[in-house]
């Protein structure tokens, strides 16, 4: 990939997610650089719902990219995985559009979510963050950045039988 021109978009967007703050929680991230890079896209868009601001729509929008340009099986994993996020709407339509387009590739990563670990896990990043930064969550609830474990589960539904069905994005509409 690094020669392609998805590999230099990415290369791009994972400098200037490092310019916007990114990198802190993605320090002691191990892997290979396609693991970083996914991780350091992850944070994006967790920091993207949590600031609430042009800037940190941008970040998430950029994070959300980085994943769904990508077509490693952990960036497969890891655009799978942001179904933990309560997204807003235009975050959301590039979300379910990125999904729809991987198609077939992504459906076992959809398969294999569990729904309770998945909201779990986004509670836990939660509370972990906001005792270390207890003043970028002073007026959020974990409830207005992480789904319920229904509704991991029907957002699971739906994003797979839209798959089945082939529904799919116009490149230009995200």
């Amino acid at each position: 990939m690094p020669g392609t021109a998805d590999g230099v978009m990415v290369k791009r967007l994972a400098c200037i997610l490092c310019f916007l703050g990114v990198v802190p929680f993605a320090v002691g991230v191990e892997g290979n650089r396609d693991q970083r890079q996914n991780a350091m896209a992850q944070a994006a868009v967790f920091w993207g719902l949590v600031g609430q601001n042009e800037l940190a729509d941008s970040q998430a929008e950029l994070g959300l990219t980085v994943l769904g340009v990508k077509n490693s099986s952990d960036s497969l994993r890891h655009l799978a995985m942001l179904i933990r996020y309560r997204m807003d709407a235009g975050l959301s339509e590039s979300y379910h559009c990125y999904v729809a387009n991987k198609g077939k590739k992504i459906v076992t990563y959809l398969r294999n979510i569990q729904p309770a670990e998945l909201a779990a896990q986004c509670y836990h990043e939660f509370a972990q963050f906001k005792k270390g930064s207890p003043h970028s969550f002073e007026k959020i609830d974990e409830s207005h950045i992480c789904q319920t474990v229904a509704q991991i589960e029907e957002k699971k539904k739906l994003l797979v039988a839209g798959i089945r069905s082939g529904a799919r994005c116009v490149d230009g509409d995200f």
